[in-house]
């Protein structure tokens, strides 16, 4: 039985009678478009094209070039008209791979059909990519959907309102003169009207990209300045001092004046002696011993740490059981140089913190390399070769730079330098086949990222006195030289580079060093003993 509801209609003695409102059933579907997922809340009911539009609306996927692929099938544009999602089996809790092909390529007006100019001329801005109209932003000018180009121009003195969204065809010619007819008709404007349309269009599609990629370039920004204000903390006099301590400076400079290498001034010498020494000093942990037996032990798992443990910077620790006592030994995640000095212990990350402080606290202008794949290791700043020379102090390795790429067989993408003065993007020395690492580079745009760098860069550089921001810049000035110079393919090692007989003028075709096409020996190699 119906409850009656009055609804005066009209006059007073109209009265209308309407069943109650039954509430909608509500589903919940997820859509997944370039790496981001956003849930709907959805009624069967919807048709096709209205999810289109609203899938439009979040991720600016052109309506008309659409694709879903979802529980085993596959629908394209034409697929989707006005078929409900229950006819379409799309259920509550369905997610929606969105995908969305590269349109035609365009059609030249001055080589198109003429009835494609003509239909062109009679919708205004409208334009053609092959026969498909050109969806283009949208608002309303006294009601009527309107180009934005028309907007500006045509309908200053118009009502404008709200944004549209979806595809539509200009109307500015019903709503009153458009200006743009006249250049729609003059045959030289037509190309050149085209070109413009489409690179503002292009810059506006790299916008919305830009937009689908903000939470990764969010995370990013949040990841660069962890790492900053940990390469800053090595400025600490307490911290260095904690470091010059440890290391036999007398000892270590005594080896290096007995290096018979010629090629290496001194204080490059002393970098690779620190290296030896650094190797032998400070113990590779994979499963660390029994804190009470000194047995082997099994990883059971991760623990959240301790106030004493974070206190010096411990995100995660690990916990070991013993396989002779059966207690637990927990092996927090040191982000403390300082504390790591104390410990001298544990895996890349450790080592190159502690070794990018030790090198800091010698007066060395020293960056601390983050490679996205899983890898840490440090840079010094050569005063005498006028560059920054690759150390990994993991593998008591000296200027080996593609050593990750050609040894271990890395698949590098971005690999960051944090110093004292500065942040830069070093990809380019540590690969010789950087088209297909910018493939891999994913994450954000390659503009997001050096706008991102950039940014913290600017902030580091403005602690910095003007002489030191001034030798800081050169510095980056003579490295943007090389970094530029080094995108040559490398002979593999023991091969002639110039195996046709004819000279050549290019330097950078050096043949591979041994150690860069050696395996990853990280904690099982043992460093050379100074003599």
């Amino acid at each position: 039985m119906w409850m009656r509801r009055r609804f005066l209609c009209g006059t007073p003695e109209e009265v209308c009678v309407f069943p109650p409102a039954r509430p909608a059933v509500k589903m919940k579907i997820s859509v997944e478009y370039l790496g981001i997922r956003e849930q709907l809340e959805v009624e069967p009911g919807y048709t096709a094209e209205l999810l289109r539009v609203q899938i439009f609306s979040i991720f600016g996927a052109p309506s008309d070039r659409q694709e879903w692929r979802y529980a085993g099938r596959f629908l394209s544009g034409t697929d989707l008209s006005e078929q409900t999602l229950d006819d379409l089996g799309i259920n509550d809790g369905c997610v929606i791979q969105l995908g969305v092909p590269a349109p035609p390529q365009p059609t030249d007006p001055a080589n198109a059909p003429a009835s494609e100019l003509a239909e062109a001329k009679d919708v205004c801005t409208r334009s053609f990519f092959g026969t498909s109209p050109l969806c283009q932003p949208c608002v309303l000018a006294d009601g009527k959907p309107v180009c934005v180009a028309c907007a500006m121009m045509c309908r200053q003195n118009s009502a404008i309102s709200q944004e549209c969204r979806g595809p539509f065809v200009c109307q500015c010619r019903e709503v009153g003169e458009c200006l743009f007819q006249e250049r729609n008709e003059c045959d030289t404007m037509a190309a050149v009207f085209y070109a413009s349309l489409k690179s503002s269009l292009d810059l506006d599609a790299h916008k919305q990209r830009d937009v689908q990629l903000l939470p990764a370039k969010r995370r990013l920004a949040s990841r660069l300045r962890s790492y900053a204000e940990m390469r800053m903390s090595y400025e600490s006099e307490a911290m260095q001092e904690t470091a010059r301590s440890v290391i036999p400076l007398d000892e270590l400079r005594a080896a290096a004046e007995a290096d018979p290498d010629p090629t290496l001034a001194p204080s490059d010498k002393l970098v690779k002696q620190l290296l030896h020494w650094f190797k032998r000093t400070f113990r590779w942990v994979n499963e660390p011993p029994c804190d009470h037996c000194g047995a082997s032990t099994k990883r059971l798992g991760a623990d959240r740490p301790t106030a004493d443990e974070q206190r010096y910077g411990a995100g995660i620790t690990e916990l070991y059981q013993c396989s002779t006592c059966a207690l637990i030994t927990r092996f927090p995640r040191y982000n403390h140089a300082g504390k790591i000095m104390q410990t001298r212990r544990g895996r890349c990350g450790e080592f190159a913190q502690a070794f990018c402080l030790c090198c800091r606290s010698l007066g060395m202008h020293v960056r601390l390399i983050l490679d996205w794949t899983d890898h840490v290791w440090v840079e010094v700043y050569s005063e005498a070769q006028r560059r920054w020379v690759h150390c990994d102090c993991c593998e008591d390795t000296y200027d080996a730079p593609l050593m990750y790429e050609s040894g271990w067989g890395k698949k590098l993408s971005y690999i960051l330098a944090f110093s004292e003065d500065g942040i830069a993007d070093v990809t380019r020395r540590y690969t010789r086949r950087y088209p297909e690492v910018l493939a891999r580079r994913t994450e954000i745009l390659e503009e997001g990222l050096c706008d991102l760098l950039a940014d913290v860069d600017s902030r580091l550089k403005a602690r910095l006195s003007p002489a030191q921001c001034a030798a800081a810049r050169e510095r980056d000035r003579q490295e943007a030289e090389e970094l530029e110079a080094s995108l040559h393919p490398l002979a593999p090692a023991g091969a002639c580079p110039h195996s046709d007989g004819e000279a050549s003028h290019d330097d950078s075709q050096r043949q591979l060093k041994p150690e860069e096409t050696a395996g990853r020996l990280s904690g099982t190699a043992d460093g050379p003993k100074i003599e």
